[in-house]
C-alpha cells in the first residue's frame, strides 16, 4: 500500500500538464518507484500522442474547411482544449488518490505496467 504522500503528489497533475513531455519526465525519473507514477506517466505519454494526431488530422480539414467555414477551425480548438483539460483532471483525481483509466488508452497503459 502507497502511503500518503505519495497519494497526495502533485507529481500526478504534473504529467498531465504537456502530456507528451511531462508525461515522458515521469514515467522516466518517478516510474521505477511505483506503478502508479508509471501508469500515469504513460498515460499521459499516450494521451499526447492522440492530442498531436488529433492536431495534425484537425489542422488538415481545417485547412480546406474554414476557408468557407470558420467556425470549424475554433471548434477542433474546443475539442483538443477539452482533451487536455480531461487530462488534467485524471492528473487531480490521481493526486488525490483517485486513479481514473481514460477510454482506450488508459486499459494500454495498465496493461503496459503490470
Amino acid at each position: 500500500m502507497e502511503n500518503n504522500k505519495e497519494q497526495n503528489s502533485i507529481i500526478y497533475l504534473l504529467a498531465y500538464v504537456i502530456p507528451l513531455l511531462t508525461g515522458i519526465i515521469v514515467y522516466i525519473i518517478y516510474g521505477d518507484r511505483n506503478k502508479r507514477f508509471k501508469f500515469h506517466g504513460l498515460q499521459a505519454i499516450l494521451l499526447g500522442v492522440i492530442i498531436i494526431i488529433f492536431e495534425v488530422i484537425f489542422g488538415l480539414i481545417n485547412i480546406f474547411v474554414t476557408l468557407k467555414f470558420p467556425i470549424v477551425g475554433i471548434i477542433f480548438d474546443i475539442i483538443i482544449a477539452i482533451i487536455w483539460l480531461y487530462g488534467i483532471y485524471v492528473g487531480f483525481k490521481a493526486s488525490t488518490g483517485t486513479d481514473i483509466n481514460m477510454p482506450v488508452i488508459g486499459d494500454y497503459a495498465k496493461s503496459m505496467t503490470n
